[in-house]
């Protein structure tokens, strides 16, 4: 009876659990959904039966983010915590900047979508464009990163402002990047075909001054900011 009680208050916690994880990813796309909705009916009509996929593929996302997010707190969560432990427990700033490596340049190779990016760049093979990105965020991001909290580095008042401001817009910088790719794909442009060296650094910079101006004028509309940050 001891172990049926048991396992009825583990099931109660985790139903609770996951409805609050429910309820966070409720609250992270219900705005998204609500604003390709107005699209749909405003700006860019679509079909109907795109538009039922595109609800039901809404209730999907939120229920596996739910599953997801509970998933990750169950395993994930103290998986992290004995890791972080044990690379702290060693003192040494090497094993923990190696290992910081090795996760980002794993965890970066892993990523779907950056898959799919491979397999859309021609003339350039997938393994080389995966490892060229996967040693930049390894070295670059993680274990620079993981470096400089080691050192305690800080940063001045300027370079904190700055990347600051680019830590808030960068949804809108993201949501920008999925414009431009919508327009470059319906009227046949790609960064490709011109000099690559002067094109891709060229498109980058024009998403992220335009991610960076929506999100200064979304930050002023009242009601839109807390969504932002």
């Amino acid at each position: 009876m001891d172990g049926i009680g048991r396992w009825r208050e583990q099931m109660g916690r985790t139903k609770t659990v996951l409805g609050e994880k429910t309820r966070e990813a409720l609250a992270s796309v219900l705005p998204i959904t609500a604003i390709v909705l107005a699209l749909c009916f405003t700006i860019s009509p679509v079909p109907t039966d795109v538009l039922l996929a595109f609800l039901a593929g809404a209730v999907l996302l939120i229920l596996g983010m739910g599953f997801f997010t509970l998933g990750a707190d169950m395993a994930m969560g103290p998986i992290g915590q004995q890791l972080g432990s044990k690379m702290a427990g060693s003192r040494k700033l090497w094993v923990v900047v190696s290992v910081s490596f090795l996760i980002g340049v794993v965890v970066t190779m892993s990523e779907p979508d950056l898959q799919v990016l491979a397999n859309q760049v021609p003339g350039i093979p997938n393994m080389l464009l995966v490892g060229t990105v996967a040693l930049g965020v390894g070295v670059f991001l993680v274990a620079l990163g993981s470096w400089g909290l080691c050192r305690s580095l800080r940063l001045s008042g300027p370079a904190v402002r700055v990347v600051t401001y680019i830590s808030k817009a960068s949804f809108c910088v993201f949501l920008t990047h999925v414009f431009f790719l919508q327009f470059f794909a319906r009227h046949g442009l790609r960064a490709a075909e011109g000099p690559p060296l002067f094109t891709v650094p060229l498109v980058s910079l024009l998403v992220l001054i335009c991610g960076w101006g929506a999100y200064a004028l979304f930050s002023r509309v009242p009601g839109v900011r807390r969504w932002l940050i």
